[in-house]
């Protein structure tokens, strides 16, 4: 299977054909984050409220001013890639900050209003349950 739509044709075949042999639904499990969800803009969040805080740009002037300008896309996963991209040079000291502080907001409920569903989704997920499946 080489796409979403494989996939999901592949899943909905197997939801009817368990709901017509009478063997119980399928059971559809997802993880949230970068799998329905696009969080590639809690991530960005996350690091621009880090830049912006007097704490940082006391201590870390300049890493402070990059990290501002950082841009997580949806296929980064973590904060490594995104900085990578920056090509923030600093201490290991500012990357431990930025570590820190995002491992906090991320796995916190603070920052998720700025997550996206990804396009079709939603539409995904409904037509699994509408076959018969237990999401």
């Amino acid at each position: 299977m080489n796409n979403v739509n494989e996939i999901l044709h592949y899943l909905l075949d197997q939801s009817r054909n368990l709901k017509a042999l009478d063997k119980g639904p399928l059971l559809a499990v997802f993880d949230l984050d970068s799998t329905l969800f696009d969080v590639s803009p809690r991530t960005q969040a996350i690091l621009h409220d880090l830049a912006a805080h007097p704490k940082t740009q006391e201590k870390f002037p300049e890493e402070a001013r990059q990290l501002a300008g950082v841009r997580s896309m949806p296929e980064d996963w973590g904060i490594r890639v995104a900085l990578e991209r920056s090509k923030i040079r600093a201490t290991l000291d500012f990357f431990e900050t930025v570590r820190s502080f995002w491992v906090e907001n991320f796995f916190g409920n603070n920052y998720l209003h700025h997550d996206r569903l990804y396009d079709g989704a939603l539409e995904f997920v409904q037509q699994l349950y509408e076959a018969g499946a237990r999401i």
